[in-house]
């Protein structure tokens, strides 16, 4: 019997790549001897690469769907791979334009774009809706709403030795995206003085988009082979952390999914309930503008 080929897409951002561990998982745990390959971007590939729950990769360079020179080589490219049942995890306009250009006729589970985040009137958090697309398409759901990142982290013994890092830690994600700076809490320097009069360790995880943070944040700032941590390494310095103080962002994310206790700020860009980060012992602090979350407000959270 030939070996059942099943495609999973998703393409990105990284918070919602690492979030859908779990729908990853089910979907293995259903389909035990097939073949899964996970259709992302080349931004993502090195992730899956590393996931347990993968055989393969196919990437998509989400070139122009008006292309249609490219839009014909990436239809040629999934046509030869002969498919027997899609995943799409994404359920955005670009994934149903391939459902009806590149795999009719191929079974589909995906979303009515319309109304899938809602049930009876109430939208949905995006694991609560995977749950409920997995569970149409007849696969149990054991880890959907349990993601597990063990797999992602890195052995960091050596990483943190080399930095002065002894002991338990304070880990500060004060950085996301460039694009969105009403996601920036602004008092990381307030915080982190406050940290260590108390002589507590604080551990400052900075990315690219944080360059002119680096001079101005006291405490221990780690650093990877380059300039910034890969993201392996990243996940091993969080997995290690005894708390987590961080902005919506893809590290934050991953913090959450690893189990650590810890905080995260949220602006009005979106509602922590939404994101499905609060689990175990990490929360949200919301507010409309992040400059009305007080210093001392995080502070005091933050366990002796």
């Amino acid at each position: 019997m030939a070996t059942e080929r099943i495609l999973i897409i998703k393409l990105g951002a990284l918070g919602d790549i690492v979030r859908t561990e779990g729908v990853l998982h089910d979907i293995r745990a259903h389909h035990r001897q097939a073949e899964i390959t996970v259709m992302t971007t080349p931004a993502y590939e090195y992730i899956f690469r590393r996931c347990p729950w993968v055989d393969d990769i196919f990437l998509d360079p989400r070139d122009s769907r008006w292309n249609l020179s490219r839009m014909l080589l990436l239809g040629r490219r999934l046509k030869q791979r002969q498919w027997d049942r899609v995943y799409d995890l994404q359920n955005v306009g670009r994934t149903t334009f391939y459902r009806f250009l590149f795999f009719r006729g191929i079974p589909w589970s995906g979303a009515d774009l319309w109304l899938a985040p809602f049930t009876g009137g109430k939208r949905l958090s995006p694991l609560a809706h995977a749950a409920n697309q997995l569970a149409e398409a007849g696969v149990p759901t054991r880890h959907t709403l349990h993601p597990d990142l063990s797999w992602m982290a890195d052995n960091v013994d050596e990483l943190l030795h080399g930095a002065g890092v002894k002991g338990d830690f304070i880990a500060l994600i004060p950085g996301c995206s460039a694009n969105h700076p009403e996601k920036r809490w602004p008092y990381y320097r307030d915080l982190a003085e406050l940290l260590l009069a108390q002589k507590r360790q604080v551990v400052t995880i900075l990315g690219p988009d944080e360059e002119e943070m680096r001079d101005c944040l006291p405490g221990i700032i780690l650093t990877g082979p380059g300039e910034y941590l890969p993201l392996f390494q990243l996940a091993g310095v969080l997995k290690k952390a005894a708390f987590v103080v961080g902005n919506d962002t893809g590290p934050s994310h991953i913090a959450s999914h690893l189990g650590r206790p810890g905080l995260v700020l949220f602006s009005d860009h979106a509602p922590a309930a939404m994101t499905d980060i609060e689990r175990g012992g990490l929360t949200a602090v919301e507010r409309a503008n992040l400059g009305d979350i007080p210093v001392t407000e995080v502070f005091e959270k933050i366990p002796g």
